[in-house]
């Protein structure tokens, strides 16, 4: 027997930007939420964990683990989203995001074939594989992070080319 329609959450509109909805006069005039902290929440944010400053560095132009969690840091303090986010989707944005610089470097250096350790035929490189899972991985988490900050941002946060704006959303929203 069938599962009786979609899992629940999975349908309809996707919610909008919280500054979309005040840009645009707050359409439903619903009361928008808006989340406030005391000056005890917001300390300062802590460092990067051991385990991300103790991944190598990888040589070259690829930014270590460490790098990418202090820049998703300060973005986040611009948003004033950074309280909201737990530590630990940042460290594992990091971590992922590191790793997938560290296989396309492998990728960059060896190349894309390698060679059969028993056979001697050219099969494709692991660190191809390995560097779409991390890809696929680091995506994930920055979606919930993008996520929360979506939701609960009340400055406009979307830069101009950025790799996380949507095409097609740029078009239709630049349409009026």
């Amino acid at each position: 027997m069938g599962k009786r329609g979609p899992k629940a959450g999975s349908g309809g509109r996707p919610s909008k930007p919280l500054i979309d909805k005040i840009v645009s006069g707050n359409p439903g005039k619903r009361k928008l939420k808006v989340v406030k902290f005391s000056d005890e929440v917001c300390a300062e944010f802590p460092q990067p964990p051991e385990f991300l400053i103790d991944a190598t560095k990888i040589t070259g132009a690829w930014p270590s683990a460490t790098d990418i969690y202090k820049s998703t840091v300060e973005w986040l303090k611009t948003t004033g989203c950074l309280k909201l986010i737990p530590k630990d989707y940042i460290e594992e944005y990091a971590l992922c995001k590191a790793r997938w610089f560290e296989c396309e470097n492998k990728n960059t250096a060896l190349g894309l074939l390698t060679r059969h350790p028993t056979t001697g035929n050219p099969i494709l490189s692991p660190y191809v594989k390995s560097s779409g899972d991390y890809l696929k991985m680091s995506d994930g988490a920055w979606a919930k992070i993008y996520e929360v900050v979506k939701a609960n941002c009340t400055s406009d946060f979307r830069q101009e080319g950025s790799s996380n704006d949507d095409i097609m959303e740029r078009l239709l929203r630049g349409k009026g």
